[in-house]
């Protein structure tokens, strides 16, 4: 989405993979899939970050990235409500107007 950003915005989500919110965590394992997703290069690098929080306490945590997971290694579509922006194609990469 962003490409001159994208290594600043992932490790700002690597870090966001440890906040002690529920909620953070889970929606920064879901933004690193929509950038593994859209930045192949990145997957396997992102695929190995997320590996480790299928073993979170929290069974949200647990769920989501098992989610993530399976659309990065499988092609899986995304869960409903994952993509928030009208503006993003299919593929992940922001339409030309």
């Amino acid at each position: 989405l962003f490409p001159g950003e994208t290594d600043r915005l992932v490790e700002a989500l690597y870090a966001l993979l440890g906040d002690g919110s529920v909620f953070v965590r889970s929606w920064a394992s879901a933004s690193l899939c929509l950038i593994g997703r859209d930045y192949p290069a990145r997957r396997g690098e992102i695929i190995g970050r997320l590996v480790p929080m299928t073993q979170d306490p929290s069974i949200a945590i647990r769920t989501r990235t098992k989610k993530a997971l399976t659309v990065l290694e499988d092609g899986a579509p995304l869960p409903a409500g994952w993509q928030k922006s009208r503006r993003i194609g299919s593929s992940g990469k922001q339409e030309q107007n």
